[in-house]
């Protein structure tokens, strides 16, 4: 199941990701440096910061066949086709929304609502206090993953190109 979290404000989203972290008693992976996301056993939650929209669909691409993946992402309303494809590429795509303070939905879950009706996913609404715990629900009613006992494969890590013309100046140099 990939679990695509998003509220009304980036720092709502990291707290409650954050508790749910600490809850599955989850361990850090890192590529390279670069802290990428959160092990935890059967599910791995993978961090947005710093990513770019084609980076974090890589990074779940990558880790959806492996085990269940959690994420959150802010995306524009022009964005609802793309991630209304993103979602049918994968199995079991929930967008998840925070519940807003005030009783209408934001205007990109209408626009999923209209839209996803073609694809396998869901979308549920997160009450902002019982969010780790719904969270966790829809994991457990969620078929388990192949390959979840396995040890768990991290992307291949970006190597930063150098052009030729440096290595033609440091071998003329030598």
């Amino acid at each position: 199941m990939v679990i695509h979290v998003r509220g009304a404000n980036a720092p709502d989203t990291d707290m409650m990701l954050q508790r749910f972290i600490e809850r599955q008693h989850g361990r850090e992976l890192l590529l390279g440096k670069k802290l990428i996301g959160w092990n935890l056993h059967d599910t791995v939650v993978v961090r947005s910061a710093g990513l770019t929209a084609a980076q974090l669909q890589e990074y779940v691409r990558h880790f959806a066949p492996q085990r269940h993946v959690v994420f959150d992402h802010m995306f524009p309303a022009a964005a609802v086709d793309r991630y209304c494809s993103f979602a049918g590429e994968l199995r079991n795509y929930v967008f998840a929304f925070l519940k807003r303070s005030r009783s209408e939905p934001c205007p990109v879950q209408n626009q999923l609502k209209d839209r996803a009706k073609d694809t396998r996913c869901e979308i549920v609404t997160l009450n902002p206090d019982r969010g780790v715990q719904q969270i966790e629900v829809l994991l457990l009613s969620a078929c388990p993953v192949l390959g979840t006992d396995d040890p768990l494969v991290l992307p291949q890590a970006r190597r930063s190109r150098t052009s030729r013309v440096k290595t033609r100046k440091t071998a003329a140099a030598a």
